[in-house]
């Protein structure tokens, strides 16, 4: 019942840019540790303000860094994500000390500070223009690029901190602007481009670029050199807090992006994130063990470690790690994939959403919206048909998440009825115990929709019902009103004038009463169409066989048999077979060319069953015009089965009518 397609294999090009970029990335780590650890054995801090600084270094490099790595390992891989990856690193590392670090071991490339803090500036900040799906929004701002290689070309165009005032004020005027468009293209892309979910992946983003804007802006203001410079008491105080300041801000961005990509799914990172955490658990216990375990014993008996500590320890840890593990995993599970794990929770909750929805269009949105949400997946479209033709569709989540696509059936009593459509996210593949459990919910979901679809075709029914009597009412008017009114209005001026000439002319009032008994003779005939319009007279004198053999006395193609001992007929499903019947053959004989039309009415177990049956030119010539369509709505009415079969050769119709209810 569940198909799916197999998930498209990774490339061995998309492979070797994860290894070169791993490769780049570690190298840019180790640099940094190398940088930092002879800073620190260097001038070995013992100041709070040297901790600080040692801080605002360490944990704008270190969220980087795993931000970085998420970006790199996600399942969905693209060049804006390993251009994000770079520019990032490069970006936090140039507003750090790292650079200067650097440049002090390098005294003989006094440029390489400079340089490198230019490159890592004006390489990352343009990103804003492409967050969060490598677009540029608006498409105008591709051109701003030849800005910002402009004002990276001004800032190494003359020595560091020695800035001619007219050059300086220009590199001011320009980094400015450009810093200002990218709060700009940032809000325009929210406000006039995003969907819902890229909104929720950029609101954090466009609040750290804020900051980050504010505090480009001090650093520009202020005089080169002044941060780390500021003599005196107030002025480490001052220092301190410029300091602490530029790791806030350079940290909110990292965060920021990590903050998308694991609470709303950018790059779907998320399954990585997920299985670091499990097995990160894992070792964090493992090591935990050996710690207590060792540190306690330690502390007991200082004068030596017994032997059996390290077997101890490893047996508690092999022990408890299953446990762990699975504690462990069952959160993540939670966090990743909602409720599968909880299959009745999932339908009870189905239960009690379709217990509120009764048109179609509401079922099918409650359907999605449940799956979706309570087993996290990127997209779940909900499709109703009726006679393998769509009727209706709901989607919920990201209209355009997931490629691959697992459909699941959803039957009502072995009647197909719609289906399931699940879009995993890039790099999941769907288990059989998914599977299980989406069959599982579309068992539900069958009864629910056949169930709206069993409200739409009444509701369907009624306005036609409801059509059909005003038709027939605006019919009895007009022949009342246009023909039988003034028939009798000219009859009783007729007798009032022959009254007034009885007298003096007997001849002239017998001729009028004459020609009113015959126009009252016409008057009668209309009144008795009218009534049989409404249920032939033939059904009350002859009974629903005799009425349709009297109909089709005159034809001798025509033969009509009914079962013996046939049960009472309700008047509503006596008059709509005695109208099925006569359609029915009427179309044969008038349209199919048969040679014999045959008529058999039945009833038993509650039915009356009316099959017609000609050896004409078979369906295509008996469907023509709107007959099929009326016998089949009088037999939906009466709350019963119409259906239509080649004969071979002719044509077979079939009414089944319940005689009391309708049919199941």
């Amino acid at each position: 019942m569940t198909a799916i397609r197999a998930a498209r294999p990774r490339t061995p090009p998309d492979r070797v840019a994860r290894i070169a970029l791993s490769g780049v990335l570690a190298l840019l780590l180790a640099a940094c540790a190398a940088a930092l650890a002879w800073s620190v054995i260097a001038s070995r801090p013992t100041s709070g303000g040297d901790v600080l600084r040692l801080a605002g270094d360490l944990i704008p490099l270190a969220a980087a860094f795993v931000t970085a790595a998420f970006l790199v390992w996600a399942p969905k891989v693209t060049w804006f994500s390993v251009y994000l990856a770079v520019s990032l690193v490069l970006y936090v590392i140039g507003a750090t000390r790292i650079d200067d670090l650097a440049a002090g071991l390098l005294p003989a490339a006094p440029w390489f500070g400079p340089v490198f803090l230019t490159v890592s500036c004006f390489g990352f900040l343009p990103a804003a223009y492409l967050f969060p799906n490598g677009r540029f929004v608006p498409g105008w701002s591709r051109w701003l690029l030849v800005g910002w290689v402009a004002a990276a070309m001004l800032a190494l165009a003359f020595p560091w901190g020695d800035y001619p005032p007219v050059a300086l004020a220009v590199l001011t005027l320009l980094a400015g602007g450009l810093v200002v468009s990218l709060i700009v293209a940032q809000v325009y892309r929210y406000l006039r481009v995003s969907t819902q979910a890229e909104r929720q992946q950029t609101k954090w983003l466009l609040l750290a670029l804020g900051a980050q804007t504010v505090w480009l802006m001090v650093v520009i203001a202020l005089p080169p050199g002044t941060i780390g410079h500021l003599p005196g008491t107030e002025g480490a105080v001052l220092d301190g807090l410029l300091v602490a300041a530029a790791a806030l801000v350079t940290t909110a961005l990292a965060v920021a992006i990590g903050f998308a990509m694991l609470r709303y799914r950018l790059f779907e990172v998320d399954l990585v994130v997920g299985r670091a955490l499990v097995y990160g658990a894992i070792m964090g216990f493992t090591v935990l063990c050996y710690v207590v375990l060792v540190g306690a014993v330690g502390f007991l008996w200082p004068a030596g470690t017994p032997l059996a500590l390290p077997v101890t320890a490893t047996l508690v840890a092999a022990l408890s790690a299953a446990t762990v593990h699975r504690v462990v995993q069952r959160r993540v599970n939670r966090w990743l994939y909602g409720q599968r794990d909880e299959p009745a929770r999932v339908l009870g909750r189905l239960g009690d959403e379709l217990s509120t929805a009764s048109d179609l269009d509401g079922t099918l949105a409650r359907i999605a919206t449940t799956v979706q949400t309570a087993l996290r997946f990127p997209r779940v479209t909900a499709v109703a048909v009726s006679d393998e033709s769509l009727i209706g569709e709901a989607t919920a989540g990201d209209a355009t998440g997931g490629r691959d696509t697992a459909t699941v059936h959803i039957a009502f009593e072995d009647q197909h009825v719609g289906r399931l459509e699940v879009a995993p996210r890039a790099g999941e593949r769907l288990t059989p115990r998914d599977r299980r459990l989406l069959e599982e919910l579309a068992r539900p979901a069958g009864v629910a929709i056949h169930a709206a679809l069993i409200t739409e075709e009444l509701r369907r029914s009624q306005a036609s019902l409801i059509e059909a009597r005003e038709q027939e009412r605006r019919r009895l008017h007009r022949d009342l009103h246009d023909g039988l009114g003034p028939t009798l209005s000219s009859l009783h001026q007729r007798i009032d004038l022959a009254a007034s000439v009885m007298d003096a002319d007997p001849d002239r009032a017998r001729y009028l009463l004459a020609g009113a008994k015959a126009g009252l003779s016409g008057a009668l005939g209309e009144l008795r169409t009218l009534v049989d319009s409404l249920r032939p007279a033939a059904l009350d004198r002859l009974g629903l066989v005799g009425a349709i053999s009297h109909a089709w006395a005159s034809d001798e193609r025509v033969v009509v048999e009914a079962a013996p001992g046939l049960p009472a007929i309700p008047a509503a499903i006596e008059s709509a077979a005695y109208r099925i019947g006569m359609e029915a053959i009427s179309n044969a004989v008038r349209h199919s060319g048969a040679a014999r039309c045959s008529v058999t009415i039945t009833g038993s177990g509650g039915l009356l069953v009316i099959h017609v049956a000609d050896d004409g030119r078979g369906m295509t010539a008996a469907t023509a015009g709107g007959g099929m369509r009326t016998m089949r709505e009088r037999a939906t009415e009466a709350g019963g089965v119409f259906e239509v079969a080649d004969a071979a050769p002719g044509t077979l119709i079939t009414a089944r009518l319940p005689l009391n209810g309708r049919v199941a």
